[in-house]
């Protein structure tokens, strides 16, 4: 599922806001402390989540215009894609692609019909666009609150 918004934040605080979202799962999973430079493209760390056990990846990151990260255990993989442009006036256009596989097949969604991946006979499940839009649009506003907190 794909969907593009404006925000009214800049590229900056967008990435510094991931960062340190995943640093702090980071360290709440593994107890280790990484600094924010070491998050690069094939970073990885194994977090359990219920009895499952997750890796989570860094498949691809441009500071400032990409950030993509995989989330894979046995039964699922999930894939979140941000690609960011920055707009003349001081706010940005943000792209989120979310891919989420999952092996059991035969599921269930309630509000939708489930469908194959044709290459792996895998299922594949999303939300609407509408459900990620208003995500954002929630993480938007956690960003303002933040740095206006700051000044």
């Amino acid at each position: 599922m794909r969907c593009t918004v404006t925000l009214h934040i800049t590229t900056n605080q967008f990435f510094t806001c991931i960062e340190d979202q995943l640093l702090l799962d980071l360290k709440l999973n593994t107890k280790r402390k990484v600094q924010r430079e070491s998050l690069t493209e094939g970073f990885s760390y194994t977090k359990e989540v219920g009895k499952r056990s997750f890796t989570v990846s860094i498949l691809a990151y441009k500071r400032l215009e990409l950030f993509e990260i995989q989330e894979e255990n046995d039964t699922k993989l999930s894939r979140t894609r941000y690609q960011v442009e920055s707009l003349d006036n001081g706010c940005i256009r943000l792209t989120m692609e979310t891919t989420l596989l999952t092996r059991r097949v035969g599921m269930t969604l309630r509000d939708g019909k489930p469908r194959f991946d044709n290459d792996s006979n895998n299922l594949v499940l999303g939300q609407s666009a509408l459900v990620y839009r208003h995500q954002l649009k929630n993480l938007e506003r956690h960003i303002r609150k933040k740095y206006a907190a700051l000044a």
